[in-house]
């Protein structure tokens, strides 16, 4: 890594050690370090999930059965926490809700 960071969305010029993160639309970043004269990208890093984050396209997904992690079907039950109630149902959220 660099001795620091610039975030531009235009190319710095090479007189430093700096790692350079370009911004990019949708809230990501390409990751570039001098070399060889230039830069070149080091790393991809993807935008953060936000609140209205959804997968419309994926539609109603249906799990017939028991969805497991090492053979544990998981929590059923609902916990009040910061102020939200979270309903889980076999370690599946299936409702959140400010309380």
């Amino acid at each position: 890594m660099g001795a620091g960071i610039i975030i531009s969305q235009t190319t710095p010029d090479m007189t430093n050690r700096y790692t350079w993160l370009k911004p990019l639309e949708g809230g990501g970043y390409e990751a570039y370090e001098p070399a060889d004269g230039g830069w070149q990208k080091v790393l991809d890093i993807a935008a953060p999930a936000t609140v209205d984050h959804t997968h419309e396209t994926l539609g109603s997904i249906n799990i017939t059965g028991t969805v497991k992690v090492n053979n544990d079907a998981g929590v059923t039950g609902s916990k009040t926490i910061g102020g939200y109630t979270l309903t889980f149902k076999q370690g599946i959220l299936t409702g959140f809700q400010q309380a």
